[in-house]
């Protein structure tokens, strides 16, 4: 195997998981596939080395990370524990949006039906299912990290809920295009006015959520902060504008000289278009 797939991480099977959903999704993201042959988590996680390792399931995926040096002394007192691969609150978020209830960042955005829109910090998925629910339309999902886009794109392939509510999350996230891919490097080759809404969550970095699902993001997801000259290049290739979530301090918005446009449990600031 390659050393830069080696860094990246290793993706495999439950014994009810799908082969071909782990070369699938090894493919599209830069990462290793191997079939399961009944080799423990460990043993992956030795073959994975330094990366970590995505167990695909029916209906669950798990994410093991290398152990640390502390796990790693009391080896072989069982598996190690894995973070489920979850949409967090989004889908509770989903389900009221269905019920007619307002969701703040798509009041925030005013997504109109079939407008594109670019989620620049795809992080677990959440404003991206969103998004593409409230527009009906495709929704480009950019995600530095190679095994946190694999780890968003399987929990958006295993929502929970009723019946009704997975048949409907499913259908918006079979619109969500997620690439691995610098958000950075992927604005800055967009053409002029290729979408119509960019949004940013940089607040989603640091989060202080306790749920285990969270500390994928902070292990994984890009740490930098949101940047002047990557503002302009979203604003370049938004038609309408671009929407940059908060905390309730406001901090980034201020930082950044992006005018407050609605408040509830977050910020949001909105940038015109030039």
């Amino acid at each position: 195997m390659s050393a830069s797939r080696e860094l990246h991480g290793l993706i495999t099977t439950s014994p009810s998981g799908d082969e071909e959903e782990a070369r699938e999704l090894a493919a599209r993201f830069g990462l290793l596939a191997e079939p399961r042959r009944g080799r423990r988590v460990d043993e992956l996680l030795a073959r994975a080395f330094p990366g970590p390792v995505l167990v695909l399931g029916a209906l669950s995926a798990e994410l093991f990370a290398q152990p640390t040096a502390a796990a790693r002394e009391t080896a072989g007192q069982g598996e190690p524990a894995g973070v489920r691969a979850s949409l967090g609150m989004a889908m509770l978020r989903f389900t009221r949006a269905l019920a007619g209830e307002p969701d703040s960042l798509l009041r925030a955005a005013a997504l109109r039906p079939g407008e594109l829109v670019i989620d620049a910090t795809l992080g677990l998925g959440g404003d991206a299912l969103m998004a593409a629910q409230a527009t009906g339309a495709r929704v480009i999902g950019l995600e530095k990290s190679p095994m946190l886009a694999a780890f968003a794109q399987a929990a958006l392939r295993r929502p929970p809920g009723d019946a009704n509510a997975r048949k409907a999350a499913l259908e918006a996230a079979a619109r969500i295009d997620i690439r691995a891919v610098d958000h950075r490097d992927a604005l800055a080759q967009m053409p002029d006015q290729s979408a119509d809404v960019v949004l940013f969550d940089p607040m989603f970095r640091a989060t202080l959520d306790a749920a285990p699902v969270f500390d994928v993001v902070r292990e994984h997801a890009e740490m930098a902060s949101l940047s002047p000259e990557t503002l302009a290049q979203a604003r370049r290739v938004a038609r309408r504008g671009v929407l940059i979530k908060d905390s309730p301090r406001g901090s980034e918005l201020r930082r950044l000289g992006v005018p407050e446009v609605y408040a509830r449990r977050f910020l949001f600031g909105w940038l015109p278009s030039h």
